[in-house]
């Protein structure tokens, strides 16, 4: 996640007010089951986080820094809390999928990486997905490409998660302060009310 670096840096540097920084696929489904043994499913999710660092609707806010987050290079120590929107699309009036929530802590001294804890929590989709989470954690380098993430956990219908989630940079908007963050998570857990064939 890019918030609170991009929320420093001086907006003059960006020559459009729109960025893309990963290409987008067809649009389908933003859940399908990709595999199935036992009474284990492996699904593949993919959807848009709506991340906005700052304006009327902002979803991030600082709570707590180090005796020298203000004069390190990389923020060090400063952490920020988050509960933004999925969607299905990048479009932020796309289907509404969930929350986006958690924490993350600037902890490394020299490059911009963020310690992060987030849960995805869904409001819709298939079965019993309504109000179950993912729980994901791990080193989020925010200036690379692609950030891999371990899923540690679940709940309701995530219930024995485990796999990895990809985190990308789609969009920012400079003058709303306003990312779009692309998450795929592929996740295998456990599911007793139907056995796999």
């Amino acid at each position: 996640m890019l918030m609170m670096a991009i929320s420093s840096l001086s907006t003059g540097i960006y020559a459009s007010s729109v960025v893309h920084t990963t290409t987008t696929e067809q649009l389908g489904s933003w859940f399908q089951t990709i595999g199935c043994i036992g009474n284990e499913r492996t699904a593949k999710i993919h959807l848009y986080i709506q991340d906005f660092i700052g304006g009327p609707n902002q979803t991030v806010y600082e709570v707590a820094r180090a005796s020298i987050t203000s004069t390190s290079p990389t923020s060090f120590g400063l952490v920020e809390v988050f509960d933004d929107l999925m969607t299905a699309g990048p479009d932020l009036n796309s289907e509404k999928v969930g929350r986006f929530q958690g924490f993350y802590a600037v902890s490394d001294l020299n490059t911009t990486a963020y310690t992060i804890s987030i849960n995805y929590y869904f409001t819709s989709g298939p079965g019993r997905m309504n109000g179950s989470t993912i729980s994901v954690f791990g080193r989020e380098p925010i200036y690379a490409q692609q950030r891999e993430l371990a899923v540690i956990g679940g709940t309701g219908m995530f219930r024995f998660a485990r796999g990895y989630n990809i985190l990308s940079t789609f969009a920012f908007v400079v003058p709303n302060e306003y990312i779009i963050l692309e998450s795929t998570i592929y996740v295998t857990y456990r599911d007793d009310s139907t056995p796999c064939i």
